[in-house]
């Protein structure tokens, strides 16, 4: 059970101004060519570059640290510090700005992604994108099936997803035992 609640309100689909259908097309159409459609095209899957990802959320906190570690964000929500909600706390280098959800501080670390959640914070992926910041935006999940299709799109996106799916399978796992 507490797996499931940890769970509840993780990742949803994924909103780029359209259904998640949409999005999930628009995505596909990407795969042969191995680019996020959220980056630029010089950011292609498993390139050596590193990405500069802002989260702004707790719920994409969870899925980037699993997916990529701490170290390789460049900014987290305030909430990772919260131990009443955060499974993080004690574990984000202190060093590591922690957002609010204010746009303008998301813009002034020139990420080349910044993940929000429109559910916590409505309008930010659109204010984020007016200034040229790629966002992949978080909405509430109806489902554990939407979760974990969306901890394999922001995979995907980010060029981890062997990665994703690996711990995809894990948590079935966890959730079936």
């Amino acid at each position: 059970a507490r797996l499931m609640l940890a769970w509840r309100g993780l990742i949803v689909t994924h909103a780029l101004g359209g259904s998640a259908a949409a999005c999930s097309t628009e995505l596909a159409a990407h795969e042969s060519t191995g680019a996020c459609p959220l980056l630029p095209s010089e950011y292609p899957q498993g390139s050596t570059r590193r990405l500069r990802i802002a989260s702004v959320s707790l719920a994409s906190d969870t899925t980037l640290i699993h997916l990529l570690g701490a170290e390789q964000l460049v900014a987290v929500s305030w909430v990772v510090d919260w131990a009443e909600y955060s499974p993080h706390v004690g574990a984000v280098p202190h060093n590591l700005p922690r957002l609010t959800g204010n746009a303008e501080s998301v813009a002034a670390l020139h990420p080349d992604l910044a993940v929000v959640a429109e559910y916590s914070t409505p309008g930010i992926g659109a204010a984020l994108r007016a200034v040229g910041v790629p966002t992949f935006a978080l909405t509430a999940s109806q489902s554990l099936d939407e979760i974990l299709d969306e901890v394999q799109r922001l995979g995907a996106c980010i060029g981890v997803a062997p990665r994703a799916r690996d711990w995809i399978s894990d948590l079935r796992a966890r959730v079936s035992a």
